[in-house]
């Protein structure tokens, strides 16, 4: 992708400031050549929803973009799940085109979070595994304070439980939103927007995974058969917490921004 960095961040700046939020931006044409030489900078921006006027959008962009990028000529498409594509250009964008690429200070963090939630998603289904074995049940609870061993693998569990919903909700989450060009507000619209991704499979979900983990603390709950039920719920979302998990981190793989 031909396009310096200093470029990027200039692209995303004005684009944001121009909506007011920020949009996935991706790069088509003769730019995503690395051997060729020259050539316009075409854009496609997908908005959610219809501007008042789409034409004049993709002009004001380029003609913004183009004045803060020294006069290089700039192509914008617009397009959304509700209108055609609109756009500055004659051509509409073969394929889905490149994202604008992070800059190198989110790409480290991206690699940062990456190895530390793959790293805490394996820990997590291994103490399920030696937690959830046969004969462990209600009544495994019931004379819990007789086997320190047993209370050790839950506390094990419920603290890496917690420790990978908190690095994939709280951060990866997030990052990941804002490195794509998404818009980044509170924590229900970003699972929202997870869901809608196709990276989880239902925020009501992950929001009921959050109530769990006081249950878990087995110093605090008495009662064994809250304590099962609680460990229970949370040994049938660890999957799909898993799964989450892997699902952005497959996103950051599958646009080359981590080395696997």
């Amino acid at each position: 992708m031909r396009l310096q960095p200093a470029d990027i961040a200039t692209i995303r700046q004005v684009t944001q400031d121009v909506l007011g939020y920020a949009v996935p931006i991706r790069l088509f044409g003769s730019r995503l050549n690395d051997d060729a030489r020259g050539g316009d900078v075409d854009l496609f921006l997908e908005l959610d929803k219809r501007p008042d006027n789409p034409a004049w959008l993709a002009a004001t962009l380029s003609g913004k973009i183009s004045r803060r990028m020294r006069g290089r000529k700039i192509d914008v498409l617009i397009a959304g799940p509700r209108f055609a594509a609109l756009c500055h250009s004659r051509h509409r964008p073969r394929g889905r085109g490149a994202f604008v690429r992070p800059d190198d200070k989110t790409l480290k963090r991206l690699a940062f979070l990456y190895r530390v939630v793959n790293k805490e998603s394996r820990l997590l289904l291994d103490t399920r595994q030696r937690l959830f074995k046969p004969g462990f049940n209600l009544q495994s609870l019931v004379t819990l304070d007789s086997t320190p061993d047993l209370a050790d693998r839950i506390e094990s569990f419920v603290a890496r439980f917690g420790r990978l919903q908190d690095t994939t909700g709280d951060k990866l989450l997030p990052q990941v939103l804002a490195a794509l060009g998404e818009r980044v507000a509170s924590f229900a619209d970003n699972l929202d927007r997870a869901e809608k991704l196709g990276w989880i499979a239902s925020a009501d979900d992950w929001f009921a995974m959050c109530t769990l983990r006081n249950q878990m603390v087995h110093e605090y709950v008495e009662d064994p058969v809250i304590l099962w039920n609680a460990l229970d719920a949370g040994q049938r979302f660890t999957p799909p917490l898993a799964q989450a998990a892997h699902a952005m981190c497959q996103e950051m793989v599958r646009r080359s921004w981590v080395s696997v």
